[in-house]
């Protein structure tokens, strides 16, 4: 699994509650040793979702905050395993859109990198 680190619960008409999200794991992975980054990560999110349902909860949203486009770990780990973990344990699963090329997303990318690239030749 990786680092799935956000698990919001949701209210059964639909809309996100608007509070603090069920946080697991650590806020910045990228920021580790690669040799503990497993053990920075905190649960499993099959294991979060194991616990969730034992704790009564029925519909989750997955926010994936360490990736911005959907890949391998988003695919198969998050759209496949815990998808059917969720089904197994009667929880409705759902994961926020990834940004992926989303042109108000690479805007800011590239803004970015402008305002950096602009002090880097400055300095």
């Amino acid at each position: 699994m990786g680092p799935s680190r956000c698990l919001v619960g949701r209210r059964a008409g639909g809309g996100s509650r608007r509070h603090r999200p069920q946080r697991f794991g650590q806020d910045n992975p990228a920021s580790t040793d690669r040799r503990d980054l497993r053990a920075e990560l905190g649960p499993d999110i099959l294991e979060e979702l194991d616990r969730l349902a034992a704790n009564g909860v029925r519909r989750v949203l997955v926010c994936p905050v360490g990736f911005v486009s959907d890949h391998l770990e988003i695919l198969w780990d998050l759209d496949i395993e815990a998808t059917e973990r969720a089904a197994e344990l009667g929880l409705e699963l759902e994961r926020i859109e990834s940004l992926n090329d989303d042109p108000a997303f690479i805007r800011a990318l590239a803004a970015l990198v402008r305002e950096r690239l602009t002090r880097e030749v400055a300095a």
